[in-house]
């Protein structure tokens, strides 16, 4: 049985839709409570089995290597570079070098799960006893469908569907299902040349979910309704809410918030009572 020892962290985006805070500092070391958002998806990959991490950088955010490397010394760091922003799929490529002919996960650092058994280590579980790929997903609303990836499929257990079919940001009404593809895949070593042969797609950036669904029938292909929860950090409102939320659940930080959340409710309804 093949075990998954190496991930990917694809962290050379440009930000832009948290602009202006991602002007000058990456979006990764955003303060997401008290540490780096991406160092969330490091302890997860760690957490979850994962002993060599390659991390897809741009030269303007080379903070992000000199942050990781001084604050993870027990896991094996990689870096790889993405120059130009051609989209998910390229990403993944730049890190090929890094990578052997092995199974690989990949998460996105700018997306956060939170349950007691990381999400990761989840889709790990599936792959370990059927060496199929994995990819997790959650169902959405479909008027916002067209924002991910979406697969097809047959269940066949708790939570876990056989993928037929993938395809990426579809029209609502064309859409296999409302299961979208969120942060967090185990891959086969195949996915690579797939992606070097994938063309542009929308946007004109090389897409994973296009790599994914030329290879799928190859080989079986799973998707996993994770569980816990999920937050989109790439966005404002979301990293906001993750802020807020997470903060009122730490050990050290929770009851002082929890005091100030109660004070301020207080207070908007003593403004609003007010004639």
């Amino acid at each position: 049985m093949t075990v998954v020892v190496q991930a990917v962290i694809p962290a050379a985006g440009q930000g832009t839709r948290m602009l202006p805070a991602t002007a000058v500092l990456p979006k990764e070391l955003l303060p997401l409570v008290d540490r780096p958002m991406i160092e969330y998806a490091v302890e997860e990959a760690i957490a979850s089995g994962i002993t060599d991490i390659i991390v897809v950088l741009n030269s303007a955010k080379l903070q992000i290597k000199e942050h990781l490397t001084r604050r993870f010394a027990g896991v094996r760091l990689a870096f790889a570079f993405q120059e130009e922003a051609r989209g998910l799929g390229h990403a993944v490529s730049c890190a090929a070098a890094c990578l052997g002919d092995r199974p690989f996960a990949i998460l996105l650092p700018d997306e956060i799960f939170v349950d007691a058994r990381p999400c990761l280590r989840q889709l790990l579980d599936v792959f370990e006893p059927t060496q199929g790929g994995v990819l997790a997903v959650q169902r959405v609303p479909r008027a916002a469908i067209g924002r991910y990836g979406v697969v097809g499929g047959d269940a066949c257990g708790s939570g876990l569907i056989k993928v037929t079919d993938l395809v990426e940001k579809p029209k609502p009404e064309a859409a296999p299902s409302d299961l979208a593809i969120v942060g967090r895949y185990v891959v086969h070593p195949d996915l690579l040349p797939a992606l070097q042969q994938t063309p542009p797609g929308i946007k004109g950036e090389i897409q994973l979910t296009d790599a994914l669904r030329t290879l799928n029938g190859r080989r079986p292909l799973f998707a996993q309704v994770f569980a816990g929860r999920r937050y989109d950090v790439g966005n404002t409102r979301d990293y906001l809410r993750a802020n807020l939320e997470l903060g009122l659940e730490s050990e050290e930080y929770g009851d002082d918030l929890v005091a100030a959340v109660r004070a301020w409710i207080r207070r908007s309804r003593d403004r609003r009572a007010r004639p």
